[in-house]
């Protein structure tokens, strides 16, 4: 079946979306604005719907133009690595490994977890994918990747049946600037109440599990940290460099500490030969 539009057509729209505008797009793609405009004009014929909005002097992306920037970005996307795959195809016996890796996961911890497989004698292709869990789980149903890591257990919720295999966890540390640091640490955890904070996106896992134990301990920092822009907490991973002084999330009772989990997860038990390397 013949698509009603092309590469060309996604290509110059995503680059008006991206851009802001016509003009801009034109002098990136160093194509004319008139060209642009007639390519982006027939994709809205084509869907019927319209995909951006004048807004002042720039063009913003309606709801369907929304939806169609992103299946634009996958498409390009799987476009860059089937031109990778193409050119770095491997050679001989080497296998092929494909990676979900869920964008809420610190690259140091991806990095720890895969070091094992680059270290083995047999030479393996890895080939990752970034991405929001619930796409990478859909991908690994249809065997397009072999194994997903992130920061929480597949559920049910997900729409698909995956083995759930927990590498490890670490302790989450508060940052904070030098000033608000000292203050924090007097009657911590239960100073952080009120207290001037960037916490992580509201989908995440780690969010989840910092607003469990917020409740669990009884405070309620103030999101955004508008009050004091130079006074400022945040949650990060361990192993991350910091020059900021910080406040570990742990106090006498074990069980009011605060980890994160790291699961692998595939579609059944693992046989890849870089299997039972996957350990954190």
């Amino acid at each position: 079946m013949s698509l009603p539009f092309n590469f060309h057509h996604l290509r110059y729209f995503r680059a008006v979306a991206r851009e802001g505008g016509l003009r801009q797009a034109a002098e990136k793609l160093h194509v004319s604005p008139p060209s642009i405009s007639a390519q982006i004009k027939e994709l809205e014929e084509t869907f019927g719907e319209k995909l951006f909005q004048k807004k002042g002097r720039a063009n913003v992306l309606t709801d369907a133009g929304q939806i169609a920037l992103r299946y634009a970005d996958e498409i390009f996307s799987l476009g860059d690595e089937l031109a990778n795959a193409i050119a770095s195809r491997p050679t001989g016996e080497q296998m092929r490994l494909h990676v979900g890796i869920a964008d809420a996961l610190p690259k140091l911890v991806t990095n720890e977890i895969l070091r094992p497989i680059f270290a083995k004698d047999q030479s393996i292709h890895v080939i990752c994918r970034e991405g929001k869990v619930e796409d990478l789980l859909a991908q690994l149903a249809t065997h397009r990747l072999d194994i997903v890591l992130a920061d929480e257990p597949a559920s049910s919720s997900h729409g698909m049946r995956a083995f759930n295999h927990k590498l490890g966890e670490s302790p989450v540390t508060i940052c904070a600037e030098k000033e608000l640091a000292k203050q924090l640490k007097r009657g911590f955890p239960k100073s952080l109440h009120d207290a001037p904070a960037l916490l992580p996106a509201e989908s995440t896992a780690l969010r989840r599990a910092l607003e469990n134990w917020f409740r669990e301990i009884g405070v309620r920092p103030h999101e955004g940290g508008r009050r004091r822009r130079q006074r400022v907490c945040r949650p990060a991973h361990h192993r991350r460099r910091r020059s900021a002084p910080t406040l570990r999330l742990a106090s006498h009772r074990k069980d009011d500490s605060l980890h994160r989990s790291i699961f692998c997860h595939h579609h059944r038990a693992p046989h890849h030969p870089s299997g039972d390397q996957l350990d954190y």
